[in-house]
């Protein structure tokens, strides 16, 4: 064979070859990445700041570039979250990627209020039958996706005390829960200091958590790749009170509490909601502890465990009661308002 020819395969190969090692180290630093910014606490503090969250697809590994009104201020790889701080007003936050561009989002910041956004590849451009040439040669745009994520602390404005506590929720299922977390967050997180809504499969740092996750058969929670339960979440968020708030089998739910760990919070799991009476009985049983009574003495308050006293609205949960008869501790002045002018 001609020499010529040895020398352009032998080339070839190792053109290949060094692509390969390349993009398997690229890949393994981005997944270390993406395992040491597994834990994240979205900004709950009193300053101005714009958070970003990008999904986990895999296919599209490169770091998406940030633009805040035209100013690049940072990247961030897949399923990181990069906050910056920024003055309050409207900003224009805008994705890049080479000549690809997202739609550009018009925030207003409001001090003491995260702004949340979420970006990503859309979900129509992975698989193999994905129409993505087209779309990069003529629909540059229409590649990338930026768009806000709700966020309900500014639900603190119309109470004048609050729990001096961080209410979390954590979503590890996806599209098919975020209704029920919406509605949970929108009903219960506006009687506390803060929130922290942590990003899909993330969790969030706080003393009350609600999870919503779908249940194995063997007990452990779907939606995270190793196997664990509500108490090992508890310990990695270092919640005391965790709700698994989406509904669940009675037998699934069972084996989800027989399962070890440390016994470090009360746990709730549920196993029908009742509509929007879920909402309101944490409601109720939140506003009997801010008043003063136990976890506890509230619960049977509300629920005494009797068919019938049970009020009509009550879900149907199985509470495990291992960190005590725990009490709020007082409540303080809401910081998003002046309540010496309220008075």
């Amino acid at each position: 064979m001609d020499p010529l020819i040895y020398l352009i395969v032998g080339s070839f190969v190792l053109v290949v070859a060094i692509a390969a090692i390349w993009g398997r180290i690229s890949y393994r630093n981005q997944l270390i990445r993406i395992a040491t910014s597994r834990q994240t606490q979205l900004p709950t503090q009193s300053h101005s700041s714009i958070s970003i969250e990008r999904d986990g697809g895999r296919l599209w590994i490169r770091p998406l570039r940030i633009y805040v009104d035209g100013r690049k201020v940072g990247e961030v790889s897949p399923e990181e979250v990069k906050c910056f701080d920024v003055s309050p007003g409207e900003h224009t936050v805008e994705m890049r990627l080479d000549w690809l561009r997202s739609s550009s989002v018009v925030v207003n910041i409001i001090t003491g209020q995260p702004c949340h956004l979420q970006c990503g590849i859309k979900k129509m451009f992975y698989g193999l039958n994905a129409p993505i040439w087209s779309y990069l040669i003529f629909h540059p745009r229409s590649l990338l996706y930026l768009e806000q994520i709700p966020s309900f602390g500014a639900g603190t404005a119309n109470r004048q005390m609050v729990i001096p506590l961080t209410i979390g929720f954590a979503n590890l299922s996806g599209d098919d829960l975020v209704p029920l977390l919406t509605e949970d967050a929108a009903a219960l997180s506006g009687m506390f200091k803060s929130t922290n809504i942590a990003p899909v499969t993330r969790f969030p740092n706080c003393e009350i958590l609600f999870l919503y996750a779908h249940l194995r058969e063997d007990g452990t929670l779907a939606g995270i790749d190793v196997p664990a339960g509500l108490r090992q979440v508890a310990q990695l968020t270092s919640a005391t009170i965790v709700v698994l708030a989406s509904p669940n089998h009675s037998e699934t739910a069972q084996k989800s509490a027989a399962l070890p760990g440390q016994k470090s919070a009360n746990l709730v799991l549920t196993l029908n909601r009742n509509g929007d009476g879920f909402g309101r009985f944490f409601g109720e049983l939140f506003e009997r502890m801010e008043a003063g009574s136990s976890l506890m003495h509230a619960w049977v308050e509300l629920a005494p465990q009797h068919p019938s006293a049970m009020p009509s609205y009550a879900p149907s949960t199985l509470l495990i009661a291992e960190a005590g008869d725990i009490r709020f501790p007082d409540s303080v002045p809401n910081p998003f308002i002046n309540t010496d002018a309220a008075r």
